[in-house]
């Protein structure tokens, strides 16, 4: 038996307006191998390295997630790119990553896309609030390219808890592996 993620369509504006990458993304795995994550937000954080260690963690600072990519970089915070979507929920995040020093690459839609871009080298880290079922197909996406991925569920209303329960999941402040968003191949 297999599980089947889809994101039927994954930058649904970049489409409307003709431009290029847009996506359909399918991710496939062996029986119970993707969190089931309801249809909610997730603040998330990967980086597409493989350092062997997990140097990554949605709820530590921003200020030293940005130093341990560094350190492990052996570079500089201010050498480091970081994409973050373009949203009003995302500019304390983003004058936070100004002033630590490193630099912004804002986008407009497309956060799977931008994960798999940290593998490419095209930034450093994605960091921000998107989409759950996104954090899974992106978690998919580093797993088969090499990378870190941490995610924390953004629970905000009895609603999202119900929808969460529902899902099997109860502890509501659990930060997220890529291990434990996509546990087998």
């Amino acid at each position: 038996k297999y599980e089947i993620a889809v994101a039927p369509l994954e930058g649904t504006t970049i489409l409307a307006n003709g431009n290029n990458g847009a996506l359909s993304v399918c991710a496939v795995t062996n029986e119970n191998g993707f969190l089931k994550a309801p249809d909610i937000y997730m603040k998330k954080i990967a980086i597409g390295f493989d350092f062997g260690e997990e140097i990554i963690n949605v709820d530590q600072s921003c200020k030293n997630n940005l130093q341990n990519i560094a350190t492990a970089k052996k570079c500089n915070v201010t050498d480091l790119i970081v994409t973050i979507l373009n949203r009003p929920r995302h500019q304390k995040l983003i004058s936070e990553v100004k002033s630590i020093g490193a630099r912004v690459r804002l986008i407009n839609d497309g956060d799977i896309a931008a994960v798999i871009e940290t593998t490419k080298g095209i930034s450093d880290v994605y960091m921000g609030i998107g989409g759950s079922p996104e954090g899974v197909l992106a978690a998919s996406a580093l797993k088969a390219l090499g990378g870190q991925f941490s995610g924390q569920l953004v629970i905000d209303s009895d609603e999202e808890r119900e929808k969460s329960r529902k899902m099997g999941i109860n502890d509501f402040l659990k930060v997220y592996s890529l291990k434990e968003l996509v546990s087998d191949d």
